[in-house]
C-alpha cells in the first residue's frame, strides 16, 4: 500500500508541474522581459502622478523641519550601582601653593 500512495503522490506532483508550465507557455528569458516590462510601465504610472505645480506649492507653515529624537528600544535592562572602591591605592594629589606677584 505505500508504493501506491508514494506512487501517486509522485504523479500528482508531476501533473502540477506539468500544467504550471503549460501555463507559463514562454521561456525564462521572455518572462523575465515581460517582467521587466511591467516594472517599467507600473514606475512610468507614479510618475505620471506628480506635476510642477504640486510641487511648487509652498510648505504649511505648523510643519517642522527638525526630526523627533528616536527612541531606544532595547530587550535588555541595564541596572547600575554606584558603590565606593575599598581598594584603591591612597596615592593623594600633590600640588603647590605659590604667591607669586
Amino acid at each position: 500500500m505505500g508504493s501506491k500512495k508514494k506512487k501517486l503522490a509522485s504523479a500528482k506532483a508531476k501533473a502540477t508541474i506539468a500544467a504550471k508550465a503549460s501555463r507559463r507557455g514562454t521561456n525564462k528569458d521572455e518572462r523575465h522581459a515581460s517582467k521587466l516590462d511591467r516594472r517599467k510601465l507600473e514606475g512610468r504610472k507614479q510618475k505620471k502622478t506628480y506635476t510642477a505645480e504640486m510641487w511648487a506649492v509652498p510648505a504649511p507653515s505648523h510643519l517642522v523641519a527638525k526630526l523627533d529624537v528616536p527612541r531606544v528600544k532595547s530587550r535588555y535592562q541595564s541596572y547600575f550601582e554606584f558603590a565606593e572602591n575599598t581598594e584603591k591605592k591612597d596615592k593623594r594629589l600633590e600640588f603647590k601653593v605659590s604667591f607669586d606677584e
